[in-house]
């Protein structure tokens, strides 16, 4: 028997299901963002309109990108400066293509056809091409930035927008079928407290945005479930990004749940902070998430700098002295040997200035030498003042880190006083199945290693980041991963070296037995997530840990792996 749908008017709180993104508990009023796709109908026009038409159609471009660059202003020197600005830079490169430009203007000259019906077209089969490459993460990822620059454009070639974020004046939580990183990028999080849509990711760049604002995010609701909350359009809502749902017309005792659990995770210098199961560390991006670290978690390493995000978020190289400062700052750090990753540059990640990337990570930085180079001398002048953990993204062969270390002792004779290298750690990322095939011969080139379990399940499973998958293509339960992150575990405690897990993984809570169990001994998180992470590890019991990973490590679906964990 169906149960019949929920009235308004009854004003029962009502829970909805969904799947957490962004952790995090919000309140605020259901605001739904204008979803109706833009009207575009085909023209034909005079000749002698044509070249009026090309310059509305440019006119348009310089206005979307102006929108872009005022965004980019509005998050200098706010949370998550780094990681907006990678994405809007990418969305940047794109308006900025003169192939695409040529293309419209072109068909527009060719065939007589209004600009936004052109542009439209072109977009579209840019974006059935890209969804039809499986193998090319970066045409994937791509596509749900060219849908972002597609509505953009054409919304001011038809004068339509959707309602601003950035003009929110009370507290409300945004639904809408789904949200692009630039809508989420302009949102005030003084009055925007949450998002919820329809379908989404949790590794897409909408939900990398709104995490790096610290914005609640959940998900992937029922369409069914879907047609009813839209008739909750003004009505008070909470987010549980804890359990996974929203509540519509929370009851009072409801809400003070809520609050203590905001309360809670507010108290951040009263917290213990140490853990004798594992250490949990932090990640960063800039000299000011250093100075919150330090002010907010006293007593916090740094488990993951992300020094790529020092070009990213300047649209230029940092020089090497400018390198030099930022990684000083990390030798001096006060708690435990700080963890610097090379640059990390890869197709979601592009390096200001180069063209698009056909190598990642280390093979990138490997065909770029004297960037690397540059690099190395910068961290080789901090390492003077402390030690430093130097870790290589991206590793696909024990070459890649030899030749690395071959390129810090060329770099060091170059110096004219010497530096004593004792000072620098090596250590590898592990996300890429050649790396787990290889660890041994990684493990006796390293001091340390780190599991990046984004690219790690990303790359075993086949899958995508912004596509919606079934739910066994897309999960960090999946029982390869969770195979792989054993293999590599147990080969590391064998030549005894030190780990450590990074990406999503290591801040769901359902994965901290595994980890702890498996013998883990870092997990490196953002910092929203610190405080939950130490209460967990802190209330399990290590000897169920290491039972209760047995036999998660001998399920055969994602199913079996989820009804053990629940």
């Amino acid at each position: 028997m169906n149960k019949p749908t929920p009235s308004v008017e009854q004003n029962e709180e009502w829970r909805v299901p969904g799947m957490t993104l962004v952790s995090g508990v919000a309140i605020g009023k259901a605001f739904f963002l204008g979803t109706s796709p833009l009207q575009i109908h085909e023209l034909t026009l005079p000749q002698e309109e044509v070249e009026h038409e090309i310059h509305r159609y440019y006119k348009a471009l310089n206005r979307s990108k102006s929108d872009i660059v005022a965004l980019e202003q509005e998050v200098q020197g706010k949370q998550g400066q780094q990681e907006i600005s990678s994405i809007l830079q990418a969305h940047l490169e794109i308006i900025k293509d003169p192939i695409l430009t040529e293309e419209v203007v072109n068909t527009i000259r060719k065939d007589r056809k209004n600009a936004e019906y052109v542009f439209s077209s072109v977009m579209g089969k840019i974006e059935e091409s890209l969804t039809a490459v499986q193998g090319a993460s970066l045409a994937v990822d791509r596509v749900q930035d060219i849908h972002d620059i597609s509505n953009r454009v054409i919304g001011h070639l038809c004068c339509q927008h959707k309602s601003s974020l950035g003009d929110a004046d009370q507290n409300i939580i945004v639904f809408s079928q789904e949200l692009n990183p630039s809508e989420v990028a302009s949102a005030n999080p003084s009055y925007i407290r949450g998002f919820v849509s329809l379908v989404g990711a949790p590794t897409s760049h909408t939900a990398i945005v709104s995490r790096a604002k610290n914005i609640p995010y959940l998900a992937n609701f029922s369409h069914e479930n879907w047609e009813r909350i839209q008739e909750y359009s003004g009505k008070l809502v909470l987010i549980d990004g804890i359990r996974g749902e929203i509540i519509f017309n929370p009851k009072s005792k409801t809400l003070e749940n809520c609050y203590k659990q905001k309360t809670k995770a507010y108290s951040i210098k009263s917290y213990p902070q140490a853990s004798p199961h594992a250490i949990v560390s932090s990640h960063a991006a800039s000299l000011e998430e250093l100075r919150m670290l330090s002010e907010f978690f006293p007593q916090t390493s740094i488990g993951l700098f992300r020094s790529e995000f020092l070009a990213i978020a300047e649209d230029r190289l940092p020089t090497e002295e400018e390198q030099a400062v930022v990684y000083k700052s990390l030798a001096l750090f006060p708690e435990r040997v700080s963890v610097l990753r090379l640059f990390d540059f890869g197709e979601d990640k592009l390096c200001p200035g180069q063209d698009p990337i056909q190598e990642r990570s280390i093979r990138y930085l490997l065909k770029n030498s004297q960037m690397l180079d540059d690099q190395l001398r910068a961290i080789l002048a901090a390492s003077a003042l402390g030690p430093l953990k130097i870790l290589i993204p991206g590793t696909a062969d024990v070459i890649e880190i030899i030749e690395v270390k071959r390129r810090l002792e060329n770099v060091r004779r170059s110096f004219t006083k010497d530096h004593n290298i004792e000072n620098i750690v090596w250590g590898s990322m592990i996300e890429i199945p050649s790396a787990v095939l290889m660890i041994d011969e990684i493990l006796q080139e390293c001091d340390f290693i780190s599991i990046g379990t984004n690219d790690l399940m990303q790359y075993t499973l086949g899958n995508n980041r912004e596509r919606v998958l079934p739910y066994y293509l897309d999960n960090p339960l999946h029982p390869s991963v969770m195979r792989m992150i054993r293999h590599v575990v147990s080969n590391a405690k064998q030549h005894d070296i030190y780990t450590s897990i990074c990406g999503e993984a290591a801040a769901n809570l359902s994965l901290t037995p595994f980890f702890l169990g498996l013998g883990v001994q870092e997990l490196s998180v953002a910092m929203p997530a610190i405080v939950e992470l130490r209460e967990k590890i802190a209330s399990l019991n290590l000897s169920n840990c290491v039972e209760h990973t047995e036999k998660l490590l001998r399920a055969r679906t994602c199913a079996e792996v989820q009804a053990l964990l629940s």
